[in-house]
This record gives C-alpha cells, sequence and structure tokens, in this order.
C-alpha cells in the first residue's frame, strides 16, 4: 500500500494535465490510469481529433524510442524538446535529439529493464498504439534503499494501461538488484518473481 500510496501524486497531476483531452493528448500528455477496459478503434469517430493517434500517424512526444532501430520505448515526465505534430517523417529526428537529454543514470535504468524478456514480449507497438514502454516514477534516496521504481505501461492513446503480468520493477543501479511486483504489489527479486509466476500456471 506504501507503494500505490507515493504513486497518487503523479496519478492526480497527470488527471489534472489531461482534463481537456483533445489538446493535452496533443501535447503528449496521456491519461494514466490502471482501470478500464481497451478502448477499440471502431469507438472512434472519423473526425475525432484523436483518431491519428489510434492510426499511427501521430506520435506522443513523451514517448521516446530508446535505442535506435529497436522497439524498446520510455515514456518521459515531460517534453524535452518542444517541436510540431511528430509522424513518421520527423519523429526518429526527434527521439535522436531527446536521447542524449536523458540523464546516463535514468538510460541505464531504462536499459535494465528492457533487458528482461518478459518486458520484451510484451512490445506489440513501435512508438504508436499498444507501444509498451518504461517510467520511472520514483527516484534514489534514503527512504526507498537507493532503488529507481519503473513502471511498465502499454499506450491505448487515451490512456497508459498496466502491463501485466511484470507491471512494475524496482532496480537498483549500484548493486543491479532487480525487484519485480507480484499482484498484490509486493517486489521480489526477479528469479524468484519468475519462480512464483511458473507455480501460478
Amino acid at each position: 500500500m506504501d507503494y500505490i500510496n507515493q504513486k497518487i501524486p503523479y496519478i492526480l497531476l497527470l488527471l489534472i494535465s489531461c482534463q481537456h483531452k483533445p489538446d493535452n493528448l496533443a501535447k503528449g500528455y496521456p491519461l494514466v490510469t490502471d482501470s478500464g477496459s481497451i478502448k477499440k478503434e471502431s469507438a472512434v469517430s472519423i473526425d475525432s481529433s484523436d483518431r491519428a493517434y489510434y492510426e499511427d500517424r501521430l506520435f506522443y512526444p513523451t514517448i521516446i524510442r530508446l535505442y535506435k532501430n529497436e522497439r524498446a520505448f520510455i515514456f518521459t515526465d515531460s517534453v524535452y524538446i518542444e517541436t510540431a505534430d511528430l509522424d513518421s517523417t520527423n519523429r526518429e529526428q526527434y527521439y535522436d535529439k531527446v536521447r542524449p537529454l536523458i540523464s546516463k543514470d535514468e538510460r541505464k535504468v531504462h536499459e535494465i529493464a528492457w533487458s528482461i524478456d518478459e518486458v520484451k514480449e510484451q512490445q506489440s507497438g513501435d512508438g504508436g498504439l499498444y507501444t509498451v514502454c518504461t517510467w520511472i516514477v520514483e527516484r534514489p534516496d534514503q527512504t526507498n534503499h537507493f532503488f529507481y521504481t519503473v513502471d511498465i505501461k502499454r499506450n491505448y492513446v487515451d490512456r497508459l494501461g498496466t502491463v501485466m503480468p511484470i507491471k512494475a520493477l524496482k532496480i537498483n543501479l549500484k548493486t543491479k538488484e532487480i525487484l519485480v511486483a507480484d499482484m498484490d504489489w509486493t517486489f521480489h527479486p526477479l528469479k524468484k518473481w519468475r519462480k512464483l509466476k511458473n507455480d501460478e500456471k
């Protein structure tokens, strides 16, 4: 419950920023929520202002490709560089400009997260609809024993949804220790989590 309580400010901030959905979505702030069903494309009207995001004709500037030519993406808390609408003609150049602005330590955290097979296996997008991305929601301090907390999210355009079964990680850059959240948000070492997951089958 402590982890969930710590996440409340992030969720409230994004809920406030997304009250006027079309304008804020265009700026790269999809709503973050762990609930709700997948919105089917047929539910979006042809003239909807966010239709282009569902059809992967436009892309959010807060979802960044971590490695060139690979389908590993990260979600950033804010837009690093103001940009025109991102589409297939300019988004890779935008990613190339943003990547160097992300701190070296945070890049390493994302790289560790994307080195986990269970994270890579969830990917079903390429920067747009259904793209899985890693999001640093908590940074190290003495109270969390110097762990980064990383949520694994999927882009549904109108929201970022929780990925199952691997929904969140805690990563210690110094020790390279990786903890994974179970269904009850209890964090276990990666090997133990895999064993528990296999035992549930």
